[in-house]
């Protein structure tokens, strides 16, 4: 993602001191790293050029969770690669009903991804700003930081569009549901709502760890007013009401309990083949004694500092298992 940026003059120091809380393990020493006085541009960053770099990312970004947690997150990965294919109309044969929904879902995904797994850092023109890669131990080297202020304005500007984002998945989600004809939208409800519950469970495990990092000795200062673990209730409540609106749409019943044989609901998965035959693997995989997926959803699914797959399923479990 390109950007443009202009000096400014710092009222301290320490206003261009880095700390490097992303991508530290739970009781290091968090780094810290100057950098210099520039901020962006005016009108350099605007909401559809956040949107349209997250949506040129999903697919590389579901690739690449697929990759790490092959044998914790092959469920979540499938799901993932489903919904990125179908958005990106890679298929001959016509996409799901509803898939607009779907794309909003995976553009919040992804932007999320991006603000909370990635440390921004710059590609091409770090010496026109006095920036040069870090020689820092782990994970931060040899990486080029972007200016502190740049940084926390790319962030604040990825919180707004993250938080305007949600609230119109979750309003043109909650129409969906509602509507008389919901069930021509059944996979494009499920994939959306699994999707926000994967996000939630991401979400959720960053809190823990600010928490935990926030009240140990030593620890990172937490920049906000509202305290972590307001977020994470917040996020309870938000998957309480998803997989409560799920509900509506099965008609009580657990999706996968579902006989997907009968021709009453076939019908709402719509033509697409690729709907009917992610289903029923999904569907046969659970029914399997030895099933991979079975084992993923019932393991131990609590915050560990060190783990931050610790948290999978903990929300998309119920969409799954009903």
């Amino acid at each position: 993602m390109q950007v443009r940026l202009k000096p400014y003059v710092p009222f301290s120091h320490g206003a261009l001191t880095h700390v490097l809380f992303r991508g530290t393990e739970a009781g290091m020493i968090t780094p810290r790293a100057e950098s210099t006085a520039f901020s962006l541009e005016d009108g350099t960053l605007r909401p559809e050029k956040i949107d349209a770099y997250c949506d040129s990312l999903a697919f590389d970004l579901a690739l690449d969770e697929g990759r790490q947690a092959m044998d914790r997150n092959r469920l979540a990965s499938h799901i993932l690669m489903f919904a990125t294919t179908q958005c990106a109309e890679l298929q001959e044969v016509p996409s799901i009903e509803g898939i607009g929904l779907v794309r909003l879902a995976l553009r919040f995904w992804a932007m999320q991804a991006v603000f909370f797994k990635y440390p921004w850092t710059i590609v091409t023109g770090a010496s026109e700003i006095g920036m040069y890669s870090l020689d820092i131990p782990g994970c931060w080297f040899g990486k080029t930081l972007l200016p502190r202020l740049v940084n926390q304005q790319l962030d604040k500007a990825f919180e707004i569009r993250m938080d305007e984002l949600e609230r119109e998945i979750l309003e043109q989600l909650q129409d969906m549901i509602l509507r008389g004809d919901r069930s021509t939208y059944w996979c494009a409800i499920f994939l959306t709502t699994f999707i926000l519950l994967h996000s939630l469970e991401k979400d959720s495990w960053n809190m823990h760890a600010w928490e935990y990092e926030k009240n140990r000795e030593g620890g990172t200062r937490w920049p906000l007013r509202r305290d972590p673990c307001d977020y994470y209730g917040q996020n309870k409540h938000i998957a309480d009401t998803l997989t409560t609106y799920f509900r509506i749409v099965t008609n009580g019943h657990a999706p996968f309990a579902m006989d997907w044989a009968k021709s009453s609901n076939q019908g709402l998965l719509g033509k697409s083949l690729h709907a009917q035959s992610l289903i029923e693997g999904i569907q046969k995989d659970l029914q399997d004694p030895q099933s991979i997926y079975t084992r993923e959803l019932y393991a131990p699914n609590e915050f560990r500092r060190d783990d931050v797959e610790s948290l999978n399923y903990h929300y998309t479990k119920r969409l799954i298992l009903g």
